[in-house]
């Protein structure tokens, strides 16, 4: 065995020197000069992800970069950027240039052939570069571009904004190099778009002055910029509320702009289409016969959340053509609620309650009429006559035909039956308008909780929708890959292409949702219909925390062993506290002083004082004297009126019956609401805790299907079927906590007490006494 061993060791040196020495050979190097317009962030990420594409698709084993690599800026300066191209030119070390940018793309167009192979790389006009490769293209030169079509951007923006005036923002040093405004009049000519070229200003100020006269802006320039100085442009333009188009922006989607065209996964393209270039140059092919274009996807995105920012509402039909992006509940909010805050604003601003409010004081002042029945009441007269001279002479007053007189009078009731029970039935019904208002406080407050949960159901059904929708995207560019790579077909990519439709939809719908929803809570609080308000979500986790009332009320209602006594003890607490039952006792005792008034007034009298003093002016007679005085008592018993007393005393009667058969009705209804909401609050509560189960197998299984069919190892089906019953199973979370919630508020509506209305303290003591009572 050692003689064997020491033959096949040298065989095994002599291979691995061989590969070694073969290895070696293989290897090439190259080094690689870069152009661009300046050295900022974004520019050296290009540079470092270029020489990560390169090794990744040739090896490092087979192709060694030369580092550091060389990169020149220019400024945004065409005699710099003149300069360092043939500077690069000239370098003997160079093997290949890549220019990228505005004005380093425009020196290499506007110069002859290079000596070496030179990539441009960027995004540039159709029209453009139709006419560029119309001819003979020049040697050692190989574009690795995404074209983009001014006029059909404009045209399209123009579709979904109707605007008037836009403004095509650009750098200002691209006007230097470029004649823009004479280009834009070619294409344009013939449409019906006014236009107006305005210089990108980073001051927010400034700019917003130069667009006062505009009503959308399209983002012709934007690459060459830091992310952070673009992200602070987009915010003042959508500060201003004006509506954005760009298509020569990766990250426009994401940086906020209204509408943009292509998605950020077309900048891997382009890195790898360049990779791909400098590997068939390195292995002889030239470079003019290399690919031109990186076709970039043409569906319009429409970023939903800028769209609520500046108030651009999009027609309803168009929204199912685009790319939904952008998270419309990220935003500053007017006002963020929570159920005691919507509790809190509909008892003091709803204009239902407001109005119902002023049924007391009406009560109030009937009350107080009623009472006036036993204040005095005085009156004041006075008249002049003239009479005839031979009537006056007749009646003694001799020549004398003007007489005069005041007259003071005062009534004063002592007793009256009518009076003093229309003063106790006034009273009572003041109690009882008292009572109602009360009950009008709670069902406002229980459909203030209502819609606020039913928000919160939109809120939550949204974000699942966008979930839905960013899974789809993921797995529909998993099956183009797989497509791509020749391990699915054709079929998969159009399924998951007709369940991005389905996604959107569901998203767009959502959306609607989720602003009528905001629409009715607004209403209900008294804000303004259009108020920009949200709602805080509530976990599924802390419905049930130990931190949380709900915790300690549901193990007082789950209790098996008390649960006969439970239901009493909360049906007696909710019949005892319902301003229903109490409007209704005045009722009733309203209804029953008027039965006693009239079964009294049959014998009771009405008496009343009265006194008046007369002064006659211009006194000719001499029999009654010009000034005297009346007092007189007056009382009066009805012996037969018509027989109305006694219907109306039967009235009364049957209004008392009434009164108390709709008592009854409430208690039975009280009972049999508080035994069933009892019954759903567990029921509900286990819902939450099997919902949380299932979202997370549904979560886990989700990622392995992924997993599995990004391998080709799963069916598209059943990919499909796992990523609709992760949704559904969201969904069900989701609801199973809103509901609970729903029972909950309902059962504290029930027995008059909201629990986020009070503190922590206040609701432990609350419920410790809810717990004696059951265990007496």
């Amino acid at each position: 065995m050692r003689r064997i061993f020491f033959i096949v060791k040298p065989v095994l040196l002599i291979i691995c020197f061989l590969s070694l020495s073969y290895t070696v050979c293989a290897q090439k190097r190259c080094s690689i000069g870069f152009l661009v317009d300046e050295n900022n962030v974004e520019s050296r990420t290009f540079c470092k992800e270029v020489e990560e594409e390169v090794h990744r698709i040739i090896g490092k084993e087979l192709l060694v970069l030369d580092q550091p690599m060389r990169v020149y800026e220019n400024d945004f300066d065409g005699e710099k950027a003149k300069e360092n191209y043939l500077r690069l030119q000239e370098d003997s070390s160079v093997d290949i240039i890549i220019s990228q940018g505005a004005v380093s793309n425009f020196i290499v167009e506007s110069l002859g052939a290079p000596t070496k192979s030179t990539l441009v790389v960027g995004k540039i006009i159709e029209e453009l570069s139709n006419s560029l490769w119309s001819g003979e293209r020049k040697k050692n030169i190989s574009y690795v571009i995404t074209p983009f079509s001014i006029k059909k951007d404009l045209i399209t923006f123009q579709g979904y904004v109707s605007y008037h005036n836009v403004a095509i923002l650009v750098n200002p040093m691209i006007l230097n190099i470029f004649p823009l405004n004479d280009y834009l009049d070619t294409i344009l000519k013939g449409t019906n778009i006014k236009y107006e070229i305005v210089p990108l200003e980073a001051n927010k100020k400034e700019l917003g002055k130069k667009l006062s006269q505009h009503d959308a802006a399209y983002l012709l320039t934007g690459e060459e910029y830091e992310l952070d100085s673009l992200q602070k442009i987009i915010d003042g333009l959508n500060q201003m509320k004006i509506p954005t188009f760009s298509s020569v922006i990766p990250e426009a989607a994401r940086l906020g702009v209204l509408f943009s065209k292509g998605v950020e996964g077309d900048h891997k393209k382009v890195i790898r289409r360049i990779a791909l270039n400098i590997e068939s140059i390195m292995n002889g092919t030239p470079a003019k016969e290399l690919p031109t274009k990186v076709i970039q996807d043409d569906n319009i995105n429409f970023n939903i959340k800028t769209s609520y920012q500046i108030d651009f509402n999009p027609k309803y039909s168009q929204l199912f053509g685009l790319n939904i992006s952008g998270n419309v509940l990220d935003f500053n909010a007017a006002e963020t609620y929570d159920l005691k805050r919507v509790l809190e604003q509909v008892v003091d601003q709803n204009f239902k309650l407001q109005s119902e409010k002023q049924n007391i004081k009406i009560a109030e002042e009937n009350t107080k009429y009623a009472k006036s029945s036993y204040l005095p009441k005085a009156t004041a007269s006075a008249n002049a006559m003239n009479l005839d001279p031979a009537i006056a002479e007749v009646m003694g007053q001799s020549n004398k035909s003007i007489n005069s007189s005041v007259k003071a009078s005062v009534e004063q009731v002592i007793y009256s039956q009518e009076a003093s029970s229309n003063i106790k039935i006034q009273k009572y019904q003041q109690k009882a308008t008292e009572a109602q208002y009360s009950t009008q406080v709670l069902n406002m407050m229980s459909e203030g909780g209502g819609a606020y949960y039913q928000m919160l159901v939109a809120k939550t059904n949204y974000q699942i929708a966008d979930e839905n929708l960013s899974l789809t995207r993921k797995n529909y560019a998993i099956s183009k890959n797989n497509y791509e790579a020749g391990e699915t077909g054709k079929a998969d990519v159009l399924r998951w292409k007709s369940e991005l439709a389905n996604a959107t939809q569901l998203l767009v719908n959502s959306y609607f949702a989720l602003k009528q929803n905001a629409y009715n809570l607004n209403q209900i609080v008294g804000n303004s219909i259009q108020e920009k308000i949200d709602v805080k979500s509530i976990e599924s986790n802390d419905v049930l925390s130990k931190k949380k009332y709900f915790k300690p009320l549901f193990d007082i209602i789950d209790d098996p062993k008390q649960r006969v006594q439970v239901v009493q003890i909360v049906t007696n607490i909710a019949i005892e506290s319902s301003p229903e039952l109490e409007a209704l006792g005045y009722n009733l005792l309203s209804a029953d002083r008027t039965m006693k008034m009239y079964n009294r007034s049959k014998y009771m009298p009405t008496i009343a004082l009265q006194g008046s003093y007369n002064y006659t002016i211009d006194q000719q007679s001499t029999v009654i004297p010009s000034n005297y005085y009346s007092i007189g008592l007056n009382m009066s018993i009805p012996l037969y009126d018509r027989n109305q007393r006694n219907i109306q005393k039967r009235k009364a009667a049957h209004q008392y019956q009434q009164i108390s058969f709709e008592q009854q009705n409430i208690q039975s209804v009280i009972s049999k609401d508080v035994n069933t909401l009892l019954g759903d609050i567990v029921a509900k509560a286990s819902n939450i805790r099997l919902s949380r189960i299932s979202s997370e197998s549904a979560f886990e299984s989700l990622n392995l299907m992924q997993i599995s069919y990004a391998s080709g190892a799963t069916s598209i089906t059943s990919l499909i079927d796992a990523q609709k019953a992760y949704i559904k199973a969201k969904q069900d979370e989701a609801n199973a906590v809103t509901e609970f919630l729903g029972v909950s508020l309902n059962l504290q509506r029930y027995i008059n007490y909201f629990f986020p209305l009070h503190t922590e303290a206040e609701n432990m003591e609350y419920l410790m006494n809810l717990k004696s009572k059951i265990m007496q």
